[in-house]
């Protein structure tokens, strides 16, 4: 058992781009590195800045993005904190798998994305 990268596309205002994105059930948040973040989308600034705590100790962020997350053939959307020099371009956290009744088998090191638990969040949104 290793960790699980996953290559994915982020598509925001400005463009998408594809990433190698951690999966990470871990962080309970989902996050995207600044200089990764202003090629695809123009990042928003919170209402007040947030104190997270990462591998490198406790941070302040005080900017998002959102964007459509293309994995495995389904669009999907959703809210990236943006964070300056963060180790991995993107990391996925627990709240995107949560959100999207999204699984991640360690043994074989997958994703497993259920379609019929996606039915009832989206309509038309599997990418040909």
């Amino acid at each position: 058992m290793g960790l699980i990268y996953k290559e994915m596309e982020l598509r925001g205002p400005k463009g998408g781009r594809r990433f190698k994105a951690l999966m990470d059930t871990g962080a309970s948040e989902s996050f995207i590195r600044a200089t990764e973040a202003r090629l695809i989308a123009r990042p928003f600034k919170m209402a007040e800045p947030i104190t997270l705590e990462l591998g490198k100790g406790k941070i302040k962020a005080d900017r998002i993005i959102f964007a459509n997350v293309q994995l495995d053939g389904y669009r999907l959307h959703w809210t990236f904190i943006v964070i300056s020099g963060l180790s991995e371009e993107v990391i996925v956290g627990a709240d995107f798998f949560q959100r999207w009744k999204i699984k991640l088998d360690p043994e074989t090191e997958k994703v497993i994305i259920d379609p019929k638990a996606l039915r009832i969040k989206l309509t038309k949104n599997k990418v040909s």
